[in-house]
């Protein structure tokens, strides 16, 4: 009995373990695709499609919940997943900060002056709406 209440309490612990990434898990979705089309689209579709199989599978464990193996596979799928998500928000931190390095040499004509900012320079304000992006960015309506 007590073996079963703590097997019960450790498949709760990983599942609001999940629970708390499940955020970070769509925006990195959302990062994949926002790396738009062309090159890589491949390999950007294969990524997705295996966080999402890593996800399912990590569904499937907690709903079953059956024995010590599966919650060793399911804490082993959830590790794999927050690897793989601190990987790609990395990534997707490291373009950003290229990207926007780039935007500020492109609108000041170079290297920005020490201690000026890139709305000085560049005369308009960016929204933060264009400062940061969207996965939308790029469609035709």
């Amino acid at each position: 009995m007590y073996r079963h209440d703590q097997e019960e309490a450790q498949w709760r612990q990983l599942a609001l373990r999940w629970r708390g990434q499940e955020q970070r898990f769509e925006a990195a979705v959302e990062a994949i695709y926002s790396q738009g089309d062309g090159e890589g689209a491949e390999e950007r579709d294969a990524k997705a499609m295996e966080l999402l199989q890593a996800r399912n599978e990590l569904f499937e464990l907690l709903m079953s919940q059956s024995g010590r193996s599966s919650l060793q596979r399911a804490r082993d799928v959830l590790s794999l997943l927050l690897g793989a998500l601190d990987r790609i928000h990395r990534q997707h931190d490291d373009d950003a900060r290229e990207s926007d390095d780039t935007r500020r040499s492109q609108s000041t004509g170079g290297a920005l002056s020490p201690g000026s900012t890139p709305q000085a320079n560049a005369g308009t304000a960016v929204s933060p709406a264009a400062a940061v992006g969207s996965p939308w960015d790029g469609e035709e309506s």
